[in-house]
């Protein structure tokens, strides 16, 4: 259980912000997480070469950064953020890299054109989507068809996560099972799930 005198900072984990305890859980999250990036990205496939890619939920931009160096050749990368201390780190972070643009966004509603992308990632962060299946939905639409999403998160077993999930508002863990139904409920034909201990990943194609 997170202590009571935390409880304030620790929902930086949902939506930080522009505070002391915000800026410090955005380096804490770009430390922490990079191994979890690093293996979700190895269930693209070898030969896949994204024009354009968005990562939904970008936090502080440090996963963006690594995507816009494992795809050398995409033209344009996207940042989405609700959290504007979010976007203005990622916007910092990347600011010499001018294929990146970045923009406060909602997941269910994603400033792009139908078909816009060809892969949309989202990394811890599937947890705050309320609710999931409308963001889905709205990935599906953005994605061109062949184009790939992949999520991925440090933990999917709700019942051990409870402790922490009552102490962050609006968070829900979810198993790779229960994210592959409702990517097919979404539009997704199927999801292809892994997992490593307590992650997992998840990655989706909408059909050519």
């Amino acid at each position: 259980m997170i202590p009571f005198f935390l409880r304030g900072s620790i929902q930086n984990c949902r939506l930080p912000t522009d505070t002391f305890a915000g800026r410090l859980m955005l380096r804490a999250m770009a430390r922490g997480h990079r191994p979890l990036w690093e293996w979700a990205l190895e269930a693209l496939p070898a030969d896949f070469a994204p024009g354009t890619v968005a990562d939904i939920g970008c936090g502080g931009g440090d996963a963006l950064q690594l995507l816009a160096r494992r795809h050398p050749a995409a033209e344009t990368l996207f940042g989405f953020d609700l959290s504007r201390a979010s976007v203005a780190r990622t916007a910092k972070l990347n600011r010499r890299e001018p294929r990146i643009r970045v923009a406060q966004a909602d997941a269910c509603r994603l400033p792009l054109a139908d078909g816009a992308l060809d892969l949309a990632t989202a990394f811890e962060t599937v947890y705050f989507w309320q609710p999931p299946a409308d963001a889905f939905r709205e990935i599906f639409r953005v994605l061109r068809p062949g184009g790939l999403f992949l999520a991925a998160c440090e933990v999917n077993d709700p019942a051990a996560a409870a402790p922490y999930v009552k102490s962050i508002e609006g968070m829900t863990v979810y198993t790779a099972d229960d994210l592959a139904r409702i990517l097919r409920e979404a539009g997704f034909p199927s999801a292809e799930t892994a997992g490593r201990g307590p992650w997992m990943r998840v990655l989706a194609r909408k059909p050519a």
